[in-house]
This record gives structure tokens, sequence and C-alpha cells, in this order.
């Protein structure tokens, strides 16, 4: 076999081959330098990274299922005190007005449940408590963990409990899952994750009382947080050049896709075990990955497992079509040997903060993602209170994330990441504004409202995203999970902040999204300063990153 002769011995190979899937080395305008393993070897982009990609991207449906479900799972629900036994025949609507409190004392009005914690007892004209239970109205829903176990009046806050838990689970399943995974490696973390998130998935929909539920819960979450956190890091490994910018962005849309599919199979099913079931039935598919994913082979690189890491290469060079000699000539071609290996015992979240520009990087990022956990799930709850549709004001921002999508590999790419993240949280902040003045119930379907927050939806695609990408670029390969789950664990942090801004508006309607509102500008702050990464190589190492930034080597 003829050596190409585009092959230069003291450098990589960088054959011109445009054609996606054949093109070795890489392309010298994009400053790449001989260290990056995967653009050397095979390719920017080919039938490899992008079967890799794809199955990545598929995991995000369940994440959609498991951190906004708890919208159909416990959805706003009238409910009135239980009629005794000698009114249990009359009908609703009477006994309703029959027993209504005078001037409406004793009536709640929180987010997540509406009704009468108490009654007008018409036998000795006097207020007592629900002592015969809840009836509710199963007009729209005709289950949920509401009706099932009456968490109404003294028992609503159970809900965000319910949802704090989750994300304390997501939190914990991060970072843990997350540090493990670089030590361990990525294929095989992920998919003691995908069959833990199966198995509590089916779990929660199945198990009779409510303590059960929030420990399976809780497991569910802690799986799902490392299935979120190892499957974007993989994305970000596989790919180089300009598609490390496009892929891990597109890798977000089925986020998107499985929140309208979540809203349209809750309209069929509305009991919330048989929504469960159905949606975590699917997700069981995804224990066929054992036989379809690799290991990230420059994970394998970077820790010096050399041999591994060429003997994935070379699977991958044949599913691209390519030359097999040529792909042993760029691994010779690439000078000196893998970067420092770290011991596990190194590999821990004290060296997030080992040197200056990579503990700046660290707070800066972690501060930001409590905001954009916080306005993620604080703002996708809200969704219930956007219009009157449930269903059509979830599905409608689960829509909002595709063209948001697109568009933020379009700006980030023309922009830069900085600029682009910071504009995105100004409009999101701008969006929960403009909310604020348009009432609810004013306007045929609420328009305004539901144009709105399909905005601030569009908007939070572009930055949530694109956050989840500049995170993993800032960060080395040695600690890309470390520092990623991290970011995660921050996140679910401003998660479980989320459900106690949703309760001040008791105080006022207006209140959450003002607090919503002005932290998204807060963040902007936070972003601005740190070093853009356009067109930048990923750093592998600790050292490369302070190198990068102007410092010398320790």
């Amino acid at each position: 076999m003829s050596q190409n002769p585009n092959v230069k011995s003291e450098g990589i190979t960088v054959n011109k081959c445009h054609k996606i899937g054949r093109n070795y080395g890489t392309n010298r305008e994009n400053n790449i330098t001989q260290n990056d393993i995967i653009e050397a070897t095979i390719g920017d982009f080919g039938r490899w990274q992008c079967r890799m990609s794809t199955l990545m991207a598929l995991l995000r449906f369940p994440t959609a299922w498991i951190q906004l479900g708890i919208v159909f799972l416990a959805p706003p629900t009238e409910f009135w005190c239980k009629p005794p036994r000698e009114y249990k025949f009359m009908d609703v609507d009477k006994w309703k007005q029959l027993t209504n409190i005078p001037n409406d004392t004793f009536k709640s009005h929180s987010t997540l449940e509406y009704g009468n914690c108490k009654m007008w007892y018409p036998a000795n004209g006097s207020v007592i408590p629900c002592i015969w239970g809840y009836a509710y109205n199963r007009s729209v829903i005709h289950s949920s963990i509401i009706t099932e176990w009456n968490l109404v009046c003294n028992k609503s806050h159970l809900i965000e409990f319910s949802q704090i838990v989750l994300m304390f689970g997501v939190l914990i399943g991060s970072i843990w899952l997350g540090l493990a995974a670089d030590k361990l490696g990525r294929a095989r973390v992920l998919m003691f994750a995908i069959v833990s998130q199966s198995i509590f998935g089916l779990l929660t929909g199945i198990l009779p009382w409510f303590s059960t539920f929030l420990v399976s819960r809780f497991f569910l979450a802690v799986a799902n947080g490392g299935v979120s956190v190892i499957s974007f890091v993989l994305c970000m490994e596989v790919v180089g050049g300009a598609w490390r910018t496009i892929v891990p962005i597109l890798y977000h849309i089925p986020f998107g896709l499985g929140t309208s599919m979540m809203a349209f199979a809750a309209y069929f099913l509305r009991d919330w075990r048989c929504l469960q079931l159905t949606l975590f039935g699917l997700s069981a598919l995804y224990l066929s990955y054992i036989w379809m994913i690799s290991e990230s082979p420059r994970w394998l690189w970077v820790v010096g497992k050399k041999q591994e890491s060429i003997a994935i290469l070379e699977k991958a060079a044949c599913v691209n079509q390519l030359d097999l000699m040529q792909l042993k000539l760029a691994i010779d071609s690439i000078h000196g040997s893998p970067p420092v290996k770290y011991t596990n015992e190194e590999l821990g979240l004290r060296m997030l903060f080992k040197t200056p520009e990579l503990r700046s990087r660290t707070i800066k990022l972690c501060l930001s993602s409590v905001i954009s956990g916080m306005n993620f799930l604080g703002f996708s709850e809200y969704l219930g209170q956007i219009s009157a549709n449930i269903y059509l004001g979830v599905a409608i921002g689960g829509i909002a994330v595709i063209p948001g999508s697109f568009t933020c590999i379009y700006v980030i790419n023309r922009y830069g990441r900085t600029m682009s993240i910071s504009c995105a949280a100004c409009f999101i902040g701008m969006c929960f504004f403009g909310i604020c003045f348009f009432p609810l119930d004013v306007y045929k379907n609420d328009w305004p409202r539901i144009l709105l927050s399909g905005s601030g939806f569009f908007g939070m695609s572009i930055a949530y995203p694109a956050l989840c990408l500049f995170t993993g670029e800032l960060f080395p390969t040695i600690l890309r999970n470390a520092g990623l789950g991290t970011t995660v664990m921050f996140s679910k942090l401003g998660s479980m902040i989320a459900p106690i801004v949703l309760q001040s508006g008791e105080y006022a309607t207006f209140v959450p999204l003002l607090i919503l509102g002005s932290t998204s500008f807060i963040q902007a702050a936070l972003v601005l300063p740190l070093p853009d990464t356009l067109n930048k190589r990923l750093p592998d190492t600790i050292e490369d990153v302070e190198e990068m930034h102007g410092y010398q080597k320790n």
C-alpha cells in the first residue's frame, strides 16, 4: 500500500479530503495542535462520530421526562371537601355551593393546588376541616400524585419536596458518576447509569406508597444525573473542528422534543402511572446501548491507555471508510507521548481549584449554573400557569427548543460563546419581565403570555446549550466530567431553589417572574469575563489551561 503524499513525517496528516468521514488530520486554518488525537486520526466528523453523537443525543428524551415530569405528575388540581354519607348523593356543584365558606376566608391558591381546605358544614352551621377527605375535579387529569396521595392543604408542600428530592438526586449523580467516569471510563459508567435509570423509572410508576415513590425517584435522578453529564462529554470528545460546536448544541434538541412528546402522551394518558410506565417502558430500549457505544478514545489517550485508544480509533476508521495505513502514520506522526497520566486519587474536585485560572473558571461557571438551573426549572413549572391549556403551554415550550438550537449554532460561531450566552440571558430576562404586563385570561388563548413564554424558551435553548458547550471547552479533558459534573451539581442546586421561588407567587403572581428575570441579567455579567473558546483547541491537562491563558507551567 503506497504512502499518502500528503502525510508529513514531522506532523499530523493533513490530507485535504473534504468529504465528511474521509478527512485525515486537521485543517491548518483551525490552528489545532498535534496532540488532538481525534482530528489527527479519524477526522472531525464521520459515520462513527455521527452514530455516537446520535446515540448520546437520544438519551435526552428520558431526561425531559424525569426533570419536567412533575408538570403532569402534579398538575394544578381543583379540590373540595368530600361530603359525609348523608350528602354523598347530592350534586357536586350544589354541594360545593352549600359548603362554600363566606368571603373565602380559608381558600388556598398556591401554584400547585387550589380549593378549600375547610368547609361550611350545614348541619351545625360551623366551619370544620375536611374530616371525610377530599374530592377532586378529574375532568382534565384523571389521576395524579395529588389525587392518589391527597397532597393538598397541609400535605401540599410534599409536591415541592418531591421535586427537591429529584434535583438533589440529579446533583449527586452528576458529580458522583461524573467523577467515576473520569476515573473508570465514560462507556462503563454510562451503561451503569442507563440500566439504573430504566429500573428505577419503571419502579417509580409501580410502587404504591408516597415514601417509596420518593426513594425510587431519588435513585432515578441519581442515574439520570450521570447519564446527562457523561453523554454530553462523549458528544464533545468524539468530534473535532467546527463539529465540536455543532454536535453538542444539536445534542439538546431531543430534550425539547421529549418535552413535547411527554405533553402529547399526557394528553391521551390522563393517569400518571400509565404515563410513567409508558415513557419508561420506551426508555428500556436504551439497554441495547451495551452493544452500540464505544469508550472515548480521547479519554483513553489522555489517561495513558494508548493501545486501547488506538484499537477504538481503528474500528472508527473502518466505519468512516478510512485507510488504516494512514491512521497508523497519523498516530506515529504525533509528537511525544500522551499527556501526563494522573492517578485516581488526584482526579478529584479539589483539582478544579488547583490553579488561578482553573479556579476562576470553576467559580464563575458554578454561579452561572445555579442561575440556569433555577430559571429553567422554575419557568418550566410556571408553564402550568401561562395558559389555561397546560398541554399546549408545555408543548410549545418544547418545540421552541428546535429553532433555538439552530440559532444557537449560528450565533456562537458568529459572535463567540461569551457574547452569545450573555445576550441570550438578557433576552430571557426581558421575556420574563414582559409576561408580568399581561394578566391571565384577559387575551384570547392568552396569546401574549404564550408568545413571551415561547420566546423565553427560545432564549433558554440558546443560553443553556451554549453554556454546557462552553463549560466543557473550558475544562481540560482530564477533568472534563468532574468540571461538568460540578457545574451540573450547582445547576441542580438552582433547581432545588426554583420551587421556593415559585412559592413567592403567593404574595403576587408576578414576583417569581421578577426574581427569575433579575437573575438572568446577573448571569450575563458572570459569563462575560470568561475567555472565549471560539476556534480554540480543547485543553487536555491542567497545565494546558494555564498555558493557554498566559500562565507558565507549574
